[in-house]
């Protein structure tokens, strides 16, 4: 119930916070016309792509006191793209006529990477158990802007520990307007070992010596649409295939269900996002909210089915000076108690509490909150590579924050979870300092030293956000 309170007053909080504008205390002067916007330094990227992200258009009606917050909103919505190394939006106003002037300077966008990868749950996991012969290699293709129109296109082929092949490609093009697209995503996946149960909240392998222990394969077709600048809908039909060796059914009959080598089933997902970050890889200000319906199981003769809920709150705070506060409330419920094995990943797999990254908790419900105060280090600098003589390339941030923060989270202990699993239906908290480093290309490494309720404690290196992005 703790957690709810949280998570209902912290929905209320941003529900309800202040607009942004107000026409409260305005002064009394004329409103002004939008009568040009001008748009400079993008050789690939097309003008409507980036006239479509932002908070003004030609002939809209805007108070001269605003303009201001309109420029600083163009160039936060911009960044938040991921598309430009740098962007500035200035202003003319003539005779109640606004001319703004858009500059941006474009990133490199295709990304060929060789891949030699270890792959565990986290690097701290890796330096644990010092198993190293749990290697990928193979290759990725990222290509961010594909066409010019903003477009992602991602490959990836890797073999070794887990043979994979991966596609996926997203676009927002489909009408004139440029607020309707697809995401269509094909994953498949195969390895020799893979985890096949939990004992003591540590997961236990099985190796298979001859052929691949699973083979799992995954299609989805997504539709896309964006009504406002910051609201973002999603709607996904897909098919899941997972095969398994009847080794992997005898060791826990409860891997797929009732001691099936073979799980199949069509899913239905609808997803709801508005966001108001400063920034999607390491935001300071504004919230975030996510809501998920989704079935697995349309059809009678799928072997599972089941509906939950899933939601996330965030908040972002700056306090003054260079002092900044955030919170995550995620959570998932599900009208299946008694979910499969591989499909009952809780805490510890996608997201964790700080402090339990060697654990992994499995259930069909359960609740994260993170909490973080921030302290800038050193505000955010750019600088320019003289060894790197690509322009693209040259052009470097670098920003450090001191971190302090409190995380807890519970999962519920369903009827099928070994007993010997004791962190389901505990309450689970932990908090620690550490210090992160944003940087090169929405690069971000985080050193963390964190303590949890059993007072186990110790060093982690983790890169990317203590906080889901999408």
């Amino acid at each position: 119930m703790l957690f709810l309170r949280v998570a209902i007053v912290a929905f209320l909080i941003v529900f309800f916070m202040p607009s942004e504008r107000s026409l409260a205390g305005e002064p009394l002067d004329s409103l002004c016309v939008v009568s040009k916007i001008s748009i400079s330094g993008n050789k690939k990227t097309r003008n409507w792509i980036i006239r479509r992200e932002l908070p003004f258009a030609v002939n809209d009606t805007v108070w001269p006191s605003d303009v201001e917050k309109l420029a600083l909103a163009a160039e936060e919505s911009l960044n938040k793209t991921s598309l430009f190394n740098s962007v500035f939006v200035n202003y003319e106003i003539n005779n109640q006529y606004i001319h703004f002037l858009v500059e941006v300077e474009e990133r490199w966008y295709i990304w060929p990477f060789p891949i030699f990868e270890f792959a565990d749950r986290n690097l701290s996991v890796l330096i644990k158990e010092g198993n190293y012969s749990r290697v990928n290699f193979g290759g990725y293709l990222r290509i961010d802007n594909f066409r010019g129109l903003n477009e992602q296109l991602r490959i990836r082929a890797v073999a070794g520990y887990r043979n994979q092949l991966a596609v996926n490609y997203t676009t927002y093009n489909l009408n004139s307007g440029h607020n309707h697209g697809v995401d269509i995503m094909f994953n498949y996946v195969a390895g020799h070992e893979i985890p096949f149960k939990t004992i003591g909240n540590e997961p236990v392998y099985f190796t298979s010596d001859n052929g691949f222990a699973r083979n799992y394969l995954e299609v989805q077709l997504s539709y896309l649409y964006r009504p406002k600048l910051h609201w973002f809908h999603r709607l996904s039909a897909g098919h899941t295939y997972i095969n398994v060796r009847d080794t992997v059914a005898a060791l826990n009959p409860l891997y797929l269900g009732e001691a099936r080598t073979d799980l199949s089933f069509f899913e239905l997902r609808y997803e709801i996002t508005h966001d108001k970050r400063s920034s999607k890889v390491y935001p300071l200000r504004g919230y975030y909210l996510k809501g998920v319906i989704h079935q697995q199981g349309l059809f009678s003769f799928d072997d599972f089915h089941a509906t939950s809920l899933e939601g996330s709150v965030r908040g972002y705070y700056p306090l003054g000076g260079r002092f900044y506060s955030s919170f995550d409330v995620l959570g998932k419920v599900s009208t299946e108690q008694n979910l499969p094995y591989i499909l009952s990943e809780a805490i510890g797999f996608s997201d964790y509490i700080r402090g339990f990254e060697y654990y992994v908790l499995n259930g069909s419900q359960y609740v994260i909150n993170k909490n973080s105060l921030k302290y800038e280090l050193m505000p955010t600098r750019v600088v320019n590579l003289p060894f790197i003589p690509k322009g693209k390339f040259k052009k470097a941030h670098f920003a450090m924050y001191l971190n302090i923060f409190a995380d807890m989270g519970y999962v519920t202990r369903d009827s099928n979870t070994p007993y010997n699993n004791t962190l389901e239906g505990n309450f689970l908290y932990g908090w620690g300092v550490g210090l992160d480093l944003v940087t090169y290309y929405d690069n971000i490494f985080r050193l963390e030293y964190t303590i949890n309720k059993f007072g186990e404690s110790g060093f982690f290196l983790h890169f990317g956000a203590p906080f889901l992005r999408n």
